[in-house]
């Protein structure tokens, strides 16, 4: 099966989904197991979400509407995507990055910053 060369958001919204819904339970053992957590590794991702101060929730639907996307030469999308807390849309971003393996949508977190 040749790889998929289309990306758009909308092939990566499950797995986006899940991922940040695994962030707002802190099932790190989950994203560690995955692999999703891609060069930071978990610790330093619970320092940074411990450092902003709120707790994190569920992405709501309508919350992709407000990510930023990037194809980058056929090979990944770039997503950056505002987290949401207890308090509503938070300046705190997740920046992700999206391909195709075994015809597969795959997800990583490349950065969690405050932009």
């Amino acid at each position: 099966m040749s790889e998929k060369t289309h990306f758009d958001l909308e092939c990566f919204k499950s797995v986006i989904g899940r991922l940040i819904g695994d962030l707002a339970r802190k099932d790190y053992q989950k994203i560690m197991a995955s692999g999703e957590n891609g060069r930071i590794p978990i610790p330093n991702l619970v320092e940074r979400i411990n450092e902003y101060g709120e707790d994190i929730v569920p992405l709501p639907d309508y919350g992709f509407s407000e990510a930023l996307c990037y194809n980058i030469a056929n090979k990944y999308l770039d997503v950056y995507i505002p987290i949401w807390t207890v308090s509503g849309k938070s300046d705190l971003t997740l920046c992700l990055q999206c391909w195709y393996e075994g015809g597969q949508p795959k997800v990583a977190i490349e950065d969690l910053e405050v932009l």
